[in-house]
């Protein structure tokens, strides 16, 4: 009986959870951290599965990729979470998998090839992941080099990947603030990349870097766009 609780919480727990983001945190990013959409067409056709990839350097950086997502992928997206940080204690690791849709991910040791397979899983059973690359909030802004962790599991499930650059949430609130501060924030959805079977880790990874690289030096010029 109680597996079965436990089973019927789980597949509730993503919109339970979108549920608590549209009366809290959404009303509040609208008045303090408005948020941008751009690019919202190149997931018009996408299909799920998929890896979203995405620079980070605010606490803000998921909550506003959630907010821009549509509707049906904000359910589909597991975000992987470092278990360090986020699941040290029990309380709060069940607090941002409710809230954020994240599961706990290791960054490093033996946890980390767990973490991979789990996530290899979720994205068999038709749910889209959002991870960062860099492994760590960046501490300037700027994006840093990406650890492997990304591209591993692109190229071991075969899945399309998305990438997204967020502007703004620096500036709204950088590693040790608090609380955000007034900013407009920008989330722009990348065209899917797709690679072939033969493609390398290291070239899966250097590829998705370059991307999102590109897309954090160039000015967003886009007519499809919307307030999230």
């Amino acid at each position: 009986m109680k597996t079965i609780m436990i089973q019927a919480f789980e597949m509730m727990q993503p919109h339970i959870g979108e549920a608590i983001r549209k009366v809290t945190f959404y009303p509040a990013m609208r008045v303090i951290v408005p948020v941008k959409v751009c690019g919202e067409e190149n997931l018009t056709n996408l299909d799920s599965p998929v890896v979203f990839i995405a620079n980070h350097s605010s606490h803000l950086d998921t909550l506003s990729i959630l907010k821009a997502l549509p509707n049906k992928q904000k359910v589909q997206t597991k975000v992987a979470a470092a278990s360090d940080y986020f699941y040290s204690r029990g309380w709060k690791g069940t607090l941002v998998s409710t809230l954020f849709n994240c599961i706990s991910f290791s960054r490093k040791g033996d946890g980390c090839f767990t973490s991979l397979m789990k996530t290899q899983h979720l994205l068999k059973d038709g749910k889209n992941i959002l991870i960062f690359p860099e492994g760590t909030r960046s501490v300037d802004g700027q994006l840093h080099e990406f650890k492997k962790g990304a591209a591993h599991l692109v190229k071991h499930s075969g899945v399309a990947v998305v990438p997204i650059h967020l502007e703004g949430t620096f500036e709204a609130m950088p590693k040790g603030a608090r609380f955000p501060r007034p900013q407009h924030i920008t989330v722009t959805f990348g065209e899917p990349m797709r690679f072939s079977e033969t493609a390398s880790t290291t070239e899966i990874n250097t590829t998705m870097e370059q991307q999102l690289r590109r897309m954090a030096g160039a000015e967003t010029i886009d007519t499809h766009n919307r307030a999230a």
